[in-house]
């Protein structure tokens, strides 16, 4: 038996992560332990302490402690750097883990999960691309799914519901998690995102990028903060570096979304004339 415990900052998050690891990785010989810890740091000194502790857990041939607290920043990078700088404990890097901003951005990971919950239409939701990008996902997801314990239902219903593959995808922070997890546990799963690269052809997307924007041009740029130039992504795309997959991923992504987006508001319009005749 192995035994997984997770140290999270507050009840929504225990009741959250609660509902997505047991979809995440359905093991008969896993024992799932959340912890609410009233707060990140809190979080982070009990597993600190457990990491010290030498006392087993009883029947367990394996344990494994980690913990999930918020970023409080805009990217993996800068999370990871101040765990080091002001807290040093770089030392439990591979033990901690950051949901970006805030965990409620997990929640828009599947948006179509997220309107299924929603208390109300919300045409903003149509215009998350990444989640872990809204500016303020816990005060978004009051507005959505209201508060206190209609919150935290919303948030169970929609993490039992969403498409993981589909929400990984969408959010860095959350396949960091369970990519994360997976390897603790031995297994290859969430580690490798969709090679849309392949799905497109390097040479077509080099070709793509040459031709359309001027080479000085900002053209993407990564959740790290790192800028592109078109000149500068051709190169990564030529050489099949890690940057050119994930930003062919994003192409298919944004893509994907906004088509499905024009398809929906045809299909608005077509019902709309329908019921004017």
């Amino acid at each position: 038996m192995i035994t997984l415990t997770v140290f999270v900052e507050g009840e929504s998050d225990k009741e959250w992560v609660s509902s997505l690891l047991p979809r995440a990785f359905p093991r008969p010989d896993l024992d799932i332990r959340i912890y609410a810890c009233e707060g990140k740091y809190k979080a982070l000194r009990q597993l600190n302490d457990a990491e010290k502790s030498e006392y087993p857990v009883h029947l367990a041939e394996k344990t494994i402690n980690v913990a999930l607290v918020d970023a409080d920043a805009p990217n993996l990078p800068d999370a990871r750097r101040e765990l080091t700088d002001r807290h040093r404990l770089g030392h439990l890097s591979d033990r901690i883990f950051f949901t970006v901003p805030t965990i409620e951005a997990w929640l828009f990971a599947d948006i179509d999960a997220a309107k299924n919950i929603a208390k109300k239409a919300i045409p903003a939701l149509d215009r998350i691309q990444f989640p872990d990008e809204i500016p303020n996902p816990y005060f978004l997801a009051r507005e959505v799914f209201g508060i206190g314990p209609r919150a935290r239902m919303a948030g169970r219903q929609i993490i039992k519901s969403m498409n993981l593959e589909r929400a990984q995808s969408r959010s860095p922070s959350l396949r960091e998690f369970l990519a994360g997890i997976a390897k603790l546990l031995g297994e290859d799963r969430y580690q490798a995102i969709p090679d849309a690269e392949k799905l497109i052809g390097r040479r077509l997307l080099g070709q793509l990028i040459n031709e359309t924007n001027p080479s000085s041009r900002i053209l993407y740029k990564t959740l790290a903060g790192d800028r592109f130039t078109a000149e500068r992504l051709a190169d990564e795309i030529s050489q099949g570096t890690p940057i050119a997959r994930q930003y062919a991923a994003d192409l298919l992504r944004v893509a994907r979304e906004l088509l499905a987006r024009e398809a929906a508001l045809d299909n608005k319009n077509a019902a709309d004339g329908e019921g004017n005749i």
